[in-house]
């Protein structure tokens, strides 16, 4: 076991983290944690997302699928004053 005596909290907190929401969808807003993944990315990319694809990822540090970047891009793209979508020049 990777996490030796800790891998059942690992596993408890890994499936909380899969049960809770990708979004907020309002009549007038979609709120994010992190910001908008890429240009291509629509409510319908979310909404396609199942319960499977969320469980099956353990870490989004580097995702192996489309899903999993989509997912990364959600929870970790930083807020900028700068318009439109770019390179995170802060953390590079």
């Amino acid at each position: 076991k990777k996490y030796g005596p800790a891998q059942d909290m690992w596993n408890g907190i890994s499936s909380f983290f899969c049960s809770l929401p990708i979004c907020a969808v309002t009549d007038n807003a979609v709120i994010l944690h992190g910001g908008v993944p890429s240009k291509e990315f629509s409510l319908d990319d979310i909404q396609a997302v199942t319960k499977e694809d969320r469980c099956e990822m353990r870490s989004l540090v580097s995702p192996r699928t489309k899903v999993g970047m989509m997912l990364q891009g959600i929870l970790w793209s930083d807020p900028s004053t700068r318009s439109g979508i770019h390179e995170n020049d802060t953390r590079s």
